[in-house]
């Protein structure tokens, strides 16, 4: 099956670049914009790849945390954000659209501590509060490669005073997080790094941990 498909500027996909196993997934993709976002992702992959002198095709997405034998990367996307991080370091990157209904006075008994509660609670804006934890927390769980088997309330941020509480026996990581109207990004990484973005709007990092 061929489907339709543009890159990250509009220009029209070329899917023969892809991997064998990318070209079945993008083929089961209903939604057009969910295939638009999985090509977009692996279009910027491939040419971050590609500026560092590496190949797209040496990446391995046989397993839940794809892997690279030189580097390491993660991808995230919404509806208006695509987003790929690169490390020499482990890192996880998770972006969430910030506008959507959710119920956050359901999610936060489940997901977050009694003081990430309290902090959410006390902003100006309690829903957009809410999903820069959850970004975080997210960004965590895709560095560990875990998902949902840590316990999200194993773990707190502290977004006043800019400390992490890791698992236990989880060494401590490097948090980044910024706000785009429309959504928040976090990235973490498993020791301290550098930080540097690529997009058109210049934004503000806050660093936690």
């Amino acid at each position: 099956m061929t489907r339709e498909v543009r890159g990250p500027n509009g220009e029209p996909g070329d899917v023969d670049w892809l991997q064998p196993s990318d070209r079945e997934r993008l083929s089961r993709l209903k939604h057009q914009g969910a295939a638009a976002q999985f090509y977009t992702g692996r279009t910027l992959l491939r040419q971050a790849l590609e500026a560092r002198g590496l190949s797209y095709n040496d990446v391995d997405f046989s397993s839940e945390k794809p892997t690279h034998p030189a580097i390491h990367f993660n991808i995230s996307h919404v509806l208006t954000l695509v987003a790929v991080a690169l490390g020499e370091n482990e890192l996880g990157l998770d972006v969430e659209t910030t506008d959507r209904n959710t119920n956050i006075n359901l999610l936060m008994p489940r997901h977050f501590t009694a003081a990430e509660t309290e902090w959410v609670g006390r902003q100006s804006d309690p829903k957009r509060a809410f999903f820069r934890i959850w970004t975080l927390k997210e960004a965590f769980l895709k560095l560990m490669g875990t998902g949902l088997r840590t316990p999200t309330r194993s773990f707190e941020f502290d977004l006043d005073s800019g400390e992490f509480s890791p698992p236990t026996d989880i060494e401590s990581s490097r948090f980044h997080y910024a706000d785009f109207d429309e959504c928040c990004l976090a990235i973490t990484v498993r020791e301290e790094s550098r930080l540097a973005l690529r997009h058109e709007a210049q934004l503000d990092w806050v660093v936690i941990g």
